[in-house]
């Protein structure tokens, strides 16, 4: 008993301290930005990278777009013909 209370008591403090430089690592990942990829566009970036015939002919002719999403959904989009509508003629009326 007194081993089990005492492998409690350490591995708790662990698995926190563990969950907190994960945490901590995944917040501050460097690869995900889009100044990281050379051939990504970022949003309103300025013309300090070069010219735009350099930044093409670094990445080939291909420019990517800048990453777009909801990043905050929770649930995914319904399937294909699943998703719910509302005729013009079931609308309520109007005041």
């Amino acid at each position: 008993m007194r081993y089990k209370l005492t492998r409690d008591f350490v591995a708790a403090p662990l698995l926190a301290i563990a969950a907190l430089f994960t945490t901590s690592a995944l917040s501050n990942d460097p690869g995900t930005g889009a100044q990281n990829e050379p051939c990504r566009v970022a949003p309103g970036a300025g013309a300090d990278r070069g010219t735009l015939t350099e930044k093409l002919d670094a990445c080939d002719g291909v420019l990517k777009p800048p990453a777009v999403g909801d990043t905050e959904m929770v649930e995914p989009a319904p399937d294909v013909g699943r998703t719910p509508v509302i005729r013009p003629d079931e609308l309520p009326e109007q005041q």
